[in-house]
């Protein structure tokens, strides 16, 4: 099971030495790949931080590869900004009820399931809920990790059908994560 995860750490010892490798993911189908095969390759944890993940089909297939992730012993923590969970509590719940799953949610709201009601909150609490957690950050084992501007979604990984970002991130490896 961690045999490719080893493989892959030992080739880029062996080209990098001691040193960190970096490479820039200028493409958003490249983004997702990684994504997916950091998922893949992870052995001992996963870390996550976004501000945004979408409920599309790079939102569930990023999630799912996560869980199976986790179905496998390793240790998946994410934190997502509360801006937009509206409607989300039973899935967050459900996620977080996985013992290798920990979800925290950055600054979130007491008005839980309503516009309406976010929104008059905003207006007693708007000093705090301005401020939003817009990190972007992928880590897998403590050895490889993606940082940068996609949020989780098909407009960041090119698979939109109306508009998609442009955002460019770098792969660490090595002693720099």
């Amino acid at each position: 099971e961690g045999v490719l995860s080893e493989q892959f750490a030992t080739t880029v010892s062996a080209r990098c030495g001691p040193a960190s490798a970096f490479l820039p993911l200028a493409d958003n189908d490249d983004a997702l790949r990684w994504r997916l095969l950091l998922s893949d390759l992870a052995t001992r944890s996963i870390d996550v931080q976004y501000y945004l993940w979408g409920r599309d089909e790079s939102g569930r297939l990023l999630l799912q590869r996560l869980l199976a992730a986790a179905d496998r012993g390793v240790r998946v923590r994410i934190l997502v900004d509360d801006m937009f969970l509206l409607d989300s509590d039973q899935g967050i719940a459900l996620l977080d009820s996985h013992p290798n799953i920990e979800i925290s949610v950055f600054n979130p709201w007491q008005a839980r399931g309503s516009v309406m009601l976010r929104g008059l909150e905003f207006l007693g609490r708007a000093k705090t809920l301005n401020r939003r957690m817009h990190n972007k950050l992928f880590v897998a084992d403590n050895r490889m990790a993606i940082v940068g501007g996609h949020n989780i979604g098909n407009p960041y990984f090119g698979l939109n059908d109306d508009y998609n970002f442009r955002d460019l991130e770098v792969l660490g490896i090595g002693p720099v994560v």
